[in-house]
């Protein structure tokens, strides 16, 4: 299903970027058929799962973050200390 779903979204993408260029293999129809079939194929629950993911995802990225800049402000304040101003 993996291939079957790369292909179809392949085919999709080409189509668009002829059009973008003026040159019409496919009828929007076309397209809109592929992309919807392609959306079929994917269960919902798979959807369900990468929401989750993309949130646990960026919930993580938030905390990298946010120790990586109060790391670099100790860093900081460090320098700041031993400065002469």
């Amino acid at each position: 299903m993996g291939y079957s779903l790369l292909s179809i979204l392949r085919v999709c993408h080409s189509a668009l970027v002829a059009k973008e260029e003026d040159i019409h293999y496919h009828t929007d129809m076309d397209i809109y058929s592929l992309l919807d079939l392609a959306k079929s194929l994917i269960p919902e629950s798979e959807f369900e799962f990468l929401d989750k993911l993309k949130k646990e995802i960026e919930k993580r990225k938030s905390k990298i973050n946010s120790r990586k800049i109060s790391k670099k402000l100790k860093i900081l304040e460090k320098l700041l200390d031993r400065q002469d101003f």
